[in-house]
């Protein structure tokens, strides 16, 4: 394995990471917001937009990120 397919799998496995948290801040925000008397409401919101905000980013990070790779590594590898 070539150190860019290696980090390809670092990049998709932080996505995977990110798109649990952010689906937990999801669920939990909308826990809150059902629950009869919001007392948290306001706490609720910032955690949906942010738990929106990290689930989008998830998806581009286990799309592969191919312009983060590409900064890291170069377009591409240059044959001798």
């Amino acid at each position: 394995m070539k150190p860019r397919d290696a980090f390809g799998v670092v990049v998709r496995s932080a996505g995977l990471l990110l798109l649990m948290f952010g689906l937990y801040e999801l669920m939990g925000s909308v826990y809150v917001m059902l629950t009869p008397d919001k007392p948290h409401a306001a706490s609720a919101a910032v955690a949906a937009i942010y738990g929106a905000v990290s689930v989008v980013g998830s998806l581009v990070l286990l799309k592969g990120a191919p312009r983060l790779v590409r900064f890291c590594y170069g377009e591409g590898e240059r044959e001798p």
